[in-house]
């Protein structure tokens, strides 16, 4: 029978406290993460504007203290950085999702999105 493996951790990222970042410490240091790239694009129409919303996946260890706005006490949403990436951009975790919970594969996935523009073309 096959099973789900658990994702490899191949980078280390910085979780800052909202309201630390840049200029406070992280509240987590090199916490081992992957990153899965740019999801599809998700449109909203909120008042007759069209907004674009590009959300990325950073996976985490099960248990990791990651805080998104609808998961976290007075909307205290965290900004993590993933510097082996070549740059460090800031994504603000908009939500948590923990997969396979209960069960030894168990890690967490943060949908984040990246704070200012992104470059042309998207690396």
């Amino acid at each position: 029978m096959a099973s789900f493996r658990k994702p490899t951790f191949n980078l280390t990222a910085e979780v800052y406290s909202q309201g630390d970042y840049p200029t406070n410490p992280p509240r987590l240091h090199l916490v081992p993460c992957q990153w899965r790239g740019i999801a599809k694009p998700t449109g909203t129409l909120e008042q007759q504007n069209l907004a674009l919303s590009i959300f990325t996946e950073i996976l985490f260890d099960a248990g990791t203290d990651i805080r998104g706005q609808f998961n976290a006490p007075a909307i205290s949403e965290d900004t993590i950085t993933i510097s082996a990436l070549g740059f460090a951009w800031p994504f603000t975790v908009f939500d948590i999702y923990n997969i396979g919970k209960g069960f030894t594969n168990e890690y967490r996935v943060a949908i984040v999105y990246k704070q200012g523009l992104w470059p042309v073309p998207v690396p």
